[in-house]
């Protein structure tokens, strides 16, 4: 590898580093703008002829549409204080409040008889810790993550329609009903290997490297998770935005390594959620305002050739046998066509890996 590629490559991670720490910067632009200054439209409304206010009494009135701003500014601060506010603040609570009190009280207690004491602090100090997990964390990290899931749609609809504009005026032909189902479910295959193959890479008997190469997937995974929403909203299709992925890897590596440092420096599951959960919708508004570079890496790096081809054996097999009970089975003449058009859209998003 030349000198040149080592340096394009190099530029291509700091121009991705610094699209995704930008998210912050266009989050308080949009806390500072306003939609019209009040000056601009009181000067605008005097400028205006008795003929052009005819006119425009007979035209037909168009609906004004709503800035997307306060929409964006209102899930990005619910995510934070139910992810931030609510969450974090229970497992501080718990850990800096509730267990030392129940250790003062088991000190007082039985504080005279010291081997007695240390045995029911041990399970009294597991017991809590179970219940609070399985009654508190466990179903308000649930509910959080399918709540934060409908938000982060909300935004990065919300961010696509401010940041195009035009792009939400023109009519796009999108996609069918067979092809949407197939992409969803192919594209969510895909992210679960991944995620897979990146909890493998951080079990190596190496621990500097097993530690590189996790931090490697996930940086690619949340900004290929977060570039998503504006790429289905373009309509481009799975292969697509893989290949886009694999042939500009350097760039979204340094775009999805902000976050994944943040979510790695805890030892705990469950504050990383959280962190993710705060941080992943700056995320989402930076890839809407993002701009890739045009040029391609000097090399091609297939890092989903693994997990693409295991989801075409399980999703192609899975078809195979929607397919023989659906056969057995008499259908719908709707259902039957929606089966076929899902069983000819899923060969779509295979990749050959290069």
């Amino acid at each position: 590898m030349s000198s040149r590629d080592l340096q394009s490559l190099a530029t291509s991670f700091i121009h991705g580093f610094r699209d995704a720490i930008l998210g912050f910067v266009y989050f308080y632009k949009l806390n500072r703008d306003t939609d019209v200054p009040v000056s601009v439209e009181k000067e605008r409304s005097t400028t205006v002829t008795e003929l052009q206010r005819r006119r425009e009494e007979r035209l037909p009135r168009r609906p004004t549409k709503k800035s997307e701003r306060p929409k964006i500014r209102k899930r990005i601060l619910q995510c934070c204080l139910l992810n931030g506010g609510v969450f974090l603040a229970s497992i501080f609570i718990f850990d800096h409040l509730v267990i030392p009190v129940l250790s003062y009280v088991t000190h007082m207690m039985l504080g005279h008889e010291e081997g007695v004491r240390a045995s029911v602090w041990l399970w009294l100090s597991v017991l809590a810790s179970g219940l609070f997990k399985i009654l508190w964390i466990l179903p308000l990290f649930i509910i959080s993550r399918v709540v934060s899931f409908i938000w982060f749609q909300d935004i990065a609809d919300a961010a696509y329609s401010r940041f195009h504009p035009k792009a939400t005026q023109s009519s796009s032909p999108g996609m069918s009903f067979g092809t949407l189902i197939a992409d969803l479910c192919f594209g969510l295959l895909i992210q679960g290997l991944f995620l897979l193959q990146a909890q493998v890479a951080a079990v190596l008997p190496i621990p500097a490297i097993a530690q590189i190469l996790s931090v490697f997937h996930m940086s690619l995974s949340n900004a290929v998770y977060a570039f998503e929403y504006k790429w289905f909203n373009i309509g481009w299709e799975v292969n697509k935005r893989l290949h886009y992925v694999e042939a500009r890897w350097s760039y979204f590596l340094g775009f999805g390594l902000p976050l994944a440092l943040a979510t790695s420096w805890a030892e705990s599951y469950w504050i990383n959620g959280c962190i993710f959960a705060v941080l992943f919708p700056l995320l989402i508004v930076s890839a809407n305002e993002a701009t890739p570079s045009a040029q391609e890496a000097p090399f091609e790096l297939p890092v989903f050739a693994l997990v693409v081809r295991l989801s075409n054996f399980f999703f192609s097999h899975g078809v195979s046998r929607s397919q023989q009970t659906a056969k057995k089975q008499p259908q719908s003449s709707s259902s039957t066509d929606w089966a076929g058009d899902l069983t000819a859209r899923s060969e779509m998003p295979r990749l050959v890996p290069s």
